[in-house]
């Protein structure tokens, strides 16, 4: 399932269990906080733009029953957790997490409201659900990101250039928390196996 898909899926669901769960409420407005992780540029209003069409295609309209309190951490953690404390200062029935430091400062501070996320990188050793099938508790959420598709990158590179030998990858330590666990697990062993130097660089 794409990402946007996913997004549209997983917020609807929320909010559909939330009006199912108080019928005796349906005329008051629900309130989304959405943090995302990247800044307000094209991709990000992409990905806004399909959120608010996937709401509106299951009867949730902005302005009508439905209000999106949203605020851009632009690969910044200090930023997102600002932001992270005004969303929930919103009091909203349900979070939009969009990348894993969005998440963790989420959690940070201590808040019931209900979390869903989108591109997190291994969740569960990140200790934000304890299983994908059934996470439990006040979050759940979708993946994209595995450890192993870094041995698949430079195989895919080598196929395409048999020469390759040397990789150098630029990551922010700030923003990429999962980056060690990453490399020892998946990148350093699939280099080793086929004769790459890999070198990280933030």
């Amino acid at each position: 399932m794409r990402r946007r898909e996913f997004i549209k899926f997983a917020i609807c669901a929320s909010l559909t269990d939330l009006r199912s769960a108080n019928a005796q409420e349906t005329s008051r407005v629900r309130r989304i906080g959405v943090l995302m992780g990247i800044g307000n540029d094209t991709e990000g209003q992409a990905r806004l733009t399909a959120l608010t069409e996937g709401l509106r295609n299951a009867g949730w309209i902005i302005g009508t029953n439905l209000q999106l309190d949203i605020r851009w951490g632009a690969a910044d953690a200090q930023m997102t957790k600002v932001m992270a404390r005004e969303i929930l200062d919103g009091h909203p029935d349900v979070t939009l997490a969009a990348n894993t430091v969005s998440v963790a400062m989420l959690l940070e501070e201590k808040s019931a409201t209900p979390i869903v996320f989108v591109s997190v990188f291994d969740p569960i050793d990140a200790k934000f659900v304890s299983n994908l099938a059934r996470p439990g508790g006040r979050i759940t959420g979708f993946t994209n990101h595995e450890r192993s598709m870094g041995g698949k990158w430079l195989q895919i590179l080598k196929e395409i250039e048999p020469s390759f030998a040397e990789a150098h990858l630029l990551y922010n330590p700030k923003t990429a928390p999962y980056t060690d666990s990453f490399s020892s697990q998946s990148l350093a062993p699939a280099a080793v196996s086929q004769g790459i130097s890999v070198s990280f660089m933030d």
